[in-house]
């Protein structure tokens, strides 16, 4: 299981407005959202945002509920020069508790974050001068402001931006090196902060470029824009990235996953299928050629059932197979853009591990060019990207939607248990593996359901005493024999459709992951099949079939037809007691379906 985590990332976004981003004065942001937003970010550092009063004022009002934007400006020129700022994705990290210090008015600035269960980060965002020369002054001045600004034992976890120098001739092609005085002032500052560069320690041989300049022809490509970190942080660091994004820039994004050995493990997560597969007809016919041999199956089984040859075996195996093929097929189902740009990035990199890199202009120029179509192709991506969310706010943006509930809630991060007290420990111990931790619940709550029960209670006088309640029963309250005969009767078909389209759209699915919105395209696609007399995949009949064979025979137990997903929900108190935590259960949507068409005959 992975570590709860954090991801981080640094970009130069090289002013706040961009002509293909629209006319509005903060118009880049729009792009930081969506990244944000995509890539799961939940700290983003950002150089070079151009950003004064009014347009701070603008993007907290804009953005209130999706991010916390903390902005240094520049002294003089705040609109046309330097601005560095954090930004807190309100989606996946708690914003409680931070504070921001500036620390080099638009050069540098200090975020101190309570990002998870009393863990906390300190980072500084650094916008270093263009001029070398300056360097030396500005790396004194930012260890002595930090020094001013901080307690005494306090030193940063990490350090990012855009250093406008490199340490390592490998960091550049072709390599040269910088002014020792303005290298030497930023390895001192990191020394005496304690950092250092986790990237290339974990890749010492391995090229990468953040920024790419073309002067009179001549090619030159450098890796400015870095992440330092304490040296105790770095096997906690993992899924390096370095890439364009589409926001409109010169500079690639720096983005890194942060997991301290404290967090707490977490498992993968339910998976859901994707909704947006539902509309693929490639995978829709795959399915409903598994349907329609699921059908076959269960034409076989006709007058032939056993307990280990069952219509909910068979139905059971279906859907384990129905998930397996979408798991796999929504891992390669990528866009036309996407792909090209994957392939493009392979290609640059062939470039740059060429031996020649350095010394041939053309192969440098052909890395460049390739990286030029990227940025291209993410542009696209991105105008893409906008005219579809204007579309969608067009047609569901106004009216009280789950869309426009969506838009209009404020956000906040899953909440993940960090850990749970053993029950009844002394002294008290603690667990904090995810798996363990739900071994816990389960076991908590069968507890509480076997409470005042005889566990050695056999099933015949369970039954005697289910009798002897019954038998009080009066007259009057029990149902006329002419009824009793229709509520035992089997579930048909129309009962069974009637329950799954009247389901709710957009509710969670279960531990199978098979929403409602499946059932439903399946229903639709069967009709127009029938329609053109084409073969097809009756999926009511299939249902009726698997629920028939619950009525007769009752659940088969191998199955996961009953199976829940529970998740404990915080009621107050101390949260590591999981008393303190109310269960609610996520059923699968078959089984909800017969639950609604029995409650429907009742």
């Amino acid at each position: 299981a992975l570590r709860a985590n954090v991801k981080l990332a640094s970009a130069n976004m090289n002013g706040r407005t961009h002509a293909d981003s629209g006319h509005s004065p903060t118009s880049k942001w729009i792009d930081v959202h969506r990244v944000m937003k995509h890539k799961k970010i939940g700290i983003l550092a950002l150089q070079e945002t151009h950003l004064n009063a009014t347009h701070e004022a603008d993007l907290a009002t804009i953005y209130q509920r999706r991010l916390i934007v903390m902005n240094s400006r520049h002294p003089t020129n705040p609109s046309a020069s330097a601005g560095v700022a954090f930004v807190l994705n309100k989606d996946v990290i708690k914003t409680d508790k931070y504070t921001a210090t500036e620390l080099i008015p638009g050069r540098a600035i200090a975020l101190r974050i309570e990002w998870r269960d009393g863990q906390t980060l300190d980072l500084i965002n650094i916008y270093a001068p263009n001029d070398e020369s300056e360097h030396p002054a500005f790396w004194k001045n930012l260890v002595d402001r930090w020094r001013e600004t901080q307690p005494q034992d306090r030193l940063p976890d990490m350090m990012m931006g855009d250093f406008n120098l490199v340490e390592d001739p490998i960091d550049r092609s072709p390599p040269h090196p910088n002014a020792d005085a303005a290298t030497t002032a930023l390895r001192d500052a990191r020394h005496t902060l304690k950092l250092q560069d986790a990237w290339r320690h974990t890749y010492p041989t391995e090229r990468i470029f953040t920024f790419r300049s073309n002067s009179a022809n001549s090619y030159s490509q450098s890796r400015i824009d870095r992440i330092y970190t304490k040296e105790n942080h770095t096997p906690n660091l993992y899924e390096w990235t370095h890439s364009q994004t589409s926001i409109p820039t010169d500079h690639d994004m720096v983005t890194v996953k942060f997991s301290p050995t404290t967090a707490p493990h977490i498992g993968t997560g339910r998976w859901t299928m994707p909704l947006y597969l539902l509309n693929d007809k490639n995978l829709m016919l795959e399915i409903i050629k598994m349907g329609a041999l699921l059908e076959s199956s269960l034409d076989a089984l006709e007058g032939n059932r056993t307990n280990e040859n069952n219509t909910q075996r068979e139905w059971d195996t279906f859907k384990k197979k129905l998930t397996k093929r979408v798991k796999k097929y929504a891992q390669t189902k990528t866009g036309k853009t996407r792909a090209r740009i994957a392939d493009l990035q392979k290609d640059a990199k062939s470039l740059r591990d060429d031996p020649a890199f350095d010394a041939d202009e053309n192969v440098r120029r052909n890395e460049a060019i390739i990286n030029d179509e990227i940025r291209r192709l993410e542009g696209k991506l991105r105008t893409t990207a906008r005219n579809t969310s204007k579309a969608q706010y067009t047609v569901e943006g106004e009216r009280p939607t789950k869309y426009w509930t969506g838009v209009n809630a404020d956000k906040k991060p899953r909440d993940i248990i960090p850990r749970l007290r053993i029950v009844n420990s002394h002294p008290r111990r603690y667990i904090t593996h995810s798996k363990q931790m739900a071994e816990l619940a389960r076991q908590y709550h069968d507890d509480l359901q076997m409470a005042g029960r005889n566990p050695n209670e056999s099933e015949a006088h369970r039954q005697a005493v289910i009798n002897g309640v019954t038998a009080h029963i009066p007259d009057n309250q029990l149902l006329p024999p002419d009824k009793e005969t229709s509520l035992a009767s089997l579930l048909e078909a129309k009962d069974v459709e009637a329950s799954l389209l009247g389901a709710k759209l957009g509710t969670a699915a279960g531990i199978d992951g098979c929403p409602y919105e499946l059932w439903k395209k399946i229903i639709t696609l069967n009709k127009t099949a029938k329609k053109e007399h084409r073969p097809t995949f009756d999926i009511t009949k299939t249902l009726q079939r698997v629920y028939n064979d619950i009525q007769l025979h009752g659940v088969d137990e191998t199955t996961q037809f009953t199976l829940g997903w529970m998740c404990p929900i915080y009621k107050k108190n101390d949260r590591t007691e999981i008393a303190n935590y109310r269960p609610i259960t996520l059923l699968n949507t078959d089984y909800k379906i017969f639950t609604k068409t029995l409650a429907t005959q009742l």
